[in-house]
């Protein structure tokens, strides 16, 4: 085994929470303690206030906007002293926000956490057998589950660590990229369509235009210019999809 290493009302209908909401939400301390506090148990308003050491107020503007963004959801749980239903509070979504920052490259991904059903068949959880767990002894189910848990964490940061190096060899090719539109000179719309073609591979001259977000004569322009500072005669290899009717174009 390896070494372990305000907010507007969002519709989730989709199924999914937008990234900037999220970066909002976790850009406050008290907030990330919040969610790392309910990630472990559900908890009512006084346990939080308690546990964090602020004014409740403080706690309950706080939970206000974590139930808006969707991240957090309440429930009444019946109170055993007679007194009125507690209102508790615990996560709601399951998701991975993952956030690449480089000097060629920003990106910005948030993924949902989907249940999963385990099964014989599936290879990646083939290890995984839940109902092999002896149910009259806790003692071995316990040992059994933070075998399986530590066994998945080993992986993750194994992923993670293969994640990180390919990053690093994907900068590698950015920076090159860039070095090569230095050389060629390249104006500043034709070295986003060499980015746009490289990064996004569009499927044709629409896609590449539609991505870009310019004007078809604008881009059939610098895609013809961009043809002929590769090469009059191999440019054309690269950029074959993209030059249809920007071969036509009229020089001024």
């Amino acid at each position: 085994m390896s070494t372990r290493k305000g907010i507007e009302p969002v519709d989730f209908s989709l199924g999914e929470i937008k990234a900037d909401i999220i970066l909002e939400i976790i850009s406050n301390e008290t907030r990330r303690k919040i969610l790392s506090i309910l990630s472990e148990e559900p908890m009512y308003f006084n346990q939080l206030a308690k546990k964090l050491a602020i004014g409740q107020q403080a706690v309950l503007r706080h939970m206000e906007t974590l139930e808006r963004s969707g991240l957090v959801e309440t429930y009444p749980e019946r109170s055993t002293l007679g007194a009125p239903n507690r209102k508790y509070y615990r996560v709601k979504r399951s998701f991975n926000l993952n956030v690449s920052l480089s000097k060629n490259s920003f990106s910005l991904t948030n993924r949902e956490i989907k249940e999963i059903r385990y099964n014989d068949e599936s290879k990646l959880f083939n290890d995984v057998k839940f109902e092999s767990m002896p149910a009259d002894n806790p003692n071995k189910s316990l040992l059994y589950l933070r075998e399986i848990f530590l066994n998945i964490e080993d992986q993750i940061n194994d992923l993670e660590d293969r994640t990180n190096n390919l990053r690093a060899i994907k900068q590698r090719i950015l920076n090159s990229l860039q070095s090569l539109c230095e050389d060629m000179e390249l104006e500043p719309l034709e070295r986003n369509i060499l980015y746009t073609i490289i990064k996004r591979s569009p499927k044709d001259r629409e896609d590449l235009t539609n991505m870009m977000n310019l004007s078809p004569s604008n881009v059939n322009t610098a895609v013809y210019d961009l043809s002929l500072k590769l090469n009059p005669s191999k440019g054309r290899n690269f950029l074959i999809k993209y030059l249809r009717y920007a071969n036509t174009i009229k020089k001024n």
